[in-house]
């Protein structure tokens, strides 16, 4: 949908006067302008929001915000799981926090090291002390045992 550049005198007197019923994305979506028009217009006719009007417009678009980044961090977590490029910068871990505590134990205890391409890789060698329990639970926590590249 094209958008128009320019409001009519009819429809900048309808935005000053619902100016406080209305977000500025819904009047621009209405009348097909973008929110910088609406906003820019808004500013030059002099209309301000209060404080009470502000905090109840942020307090209704919070919930779809939080949707909105609930859905972004699924699907980094989805790719950094599956292997593929990140498109985000969010910092997303492979491991739980469980995880990463269960692997510094096997690391310390039972003296794994970490492999350094992956997080989700612990690896052994001939000192290891090699259990079986251990490396059992931590396959539960998605963590994976491998021997070491000697």
């Amino acid at each position: 949908m094209s958008r128009k550049s320019q409001l009519s005198a009819e429809d900048r007197q309808w935005c000053i006067d619902h100016f406080h019923e209305f977000t500025h994305r819904e009047m621009a979506d209405h009348f097909g302008v973008s929110i910088e028009t609406v906003r820019n217009m808004l500013h030059k006719a002099g209309c301000r929001r209060t404080k009470e009007e502000t905090h109840r417009f942020r307090a209704s678009a919070l919930p779809m915000f939080r949707q909105k980044l609930r859905r972004l961090y699924k699907m980094e977590r989805f790719r950094a799981m599956s292997g593929l490029p990140r498109k985000t910068r969010l910092r997303i871990s492979k491991l739980s926090p469980a995880g990463h505590s269960y692997k510094r134990f096997m690391r310390e205890r039972f003296n794994y090291f970490y492999a350094e391409d992956d997080a989700s890789v612990l690896c052994y060698d001939h000192q290891t002390q090699r259990s079986a329990h251990a490396e059992a639970r931590a396959a539960t926590h998605g963590i994976k045992v491998v021997p070491a590249d000697e």
